[in-house]
């Protein structure tokens, strides 16, 4: 038996030819053939041709829907076992329907993104310091904030030009903050960070931020925040 994993990322552009190479294995080496795939990023290219060819040849397909709650759940219990971040996961275990929350409004179902951003969280959570994590007003709204911009970053929807539009003064009339009457017409840029932001239910107002905009760009797309930085933020923020 051959197994492929990963189909949809393998096939690029003509997933049809692809296909008809795998079937060569069933037809000239009557072996058995199983193909793991994301059908639905497959389709995305309208092949007519992939369509046609799995119809010939795929005997049966299966679909897997794994509920997120179940896979939450399982990657909580799983990374708790390493040393090194059971402290950061007991906070979103004491967290645990807020941070679910977001992960069900994401509505994405990329679990791999999904254990990078609880391990992302373990990294920043040692880089604020256990101290602030006594604040319990402060936890709530960044375990929040942090999950919803790390899985939309990581999902590939929340690049540097979309988190401008959304850090930039010019963009609160869009949110209705500022004057209702404006003519002026959302740009593809604020379109996107529009509906990031009603998604989460996000405020603008810098307040809800707990970080200046700079700080979570740095962390974000430079991935060079240090302590000094983060403790600088943090103390003047209003929760400390």
């Amino acid at each position: 038996m051959f197994v492929f994993d990963d189909f949809e990322r393998h096939c690029f552009e003509k997933p049809h030819t692809l296909m008809g190479y795998i079937n060569s294995f069933i037809e000239k080496n009557k072996r058995h053939v199983v193909l793991l795939s994301n059908e639905d990023e497959v389709f995305k290219n309208d092949d007519v041709q992939y369509g046609r060819i799995k119809e010939k040849v795929i005997g049966q397909t299966l679909t897997i829907d794994t509920p997120v709650k179940y896979v939450f759940d399982c990657l909580l219990k799983d990374l708790s076992k390493n040393t090194k971040l059971q402290q950061s996961i007991s906070v979103l275990q004491s967290n645990y329907d807020d941070v679910l929350e977001v992960v069900l409004q994401s509505g994405y179902k990329n679990f791999r993104v999904l254990r990078q951003t609880i391990q992302n969280f373990a990294r920043i959570y040692e880089l604020i310091g256990h101290k602030y994590f006594k604040n319990q007003m402060f936890v709530k709204k960044f375990v929040k904030l942090f999950f919803a911009l790390e899985i939309e970053h990581r999902m590939g929807k929340l690049n540097e030009d979309i988190f401008e539009a959304i850090s930039s003064a010019s963009y609160i009339p869009i949110l209705g903050l500022g004057d209702k009457n404006s003519d002026k017409d959302e740009t593809p840029n604020e379109k996107i960070a529009s509906e990031i932001i009603k998604k989460y239910n996000i405020s603008t107002l810098f307040d809800n931020w707990i970080f200046e905009f700079s700080i979570w760009g740095k962390w974000l797309f430079d991935c060079n925040v240090d302590k000094e930085t983060i403790k600088n933020g943090l103390n003047e923020s209003y929760f400390f």
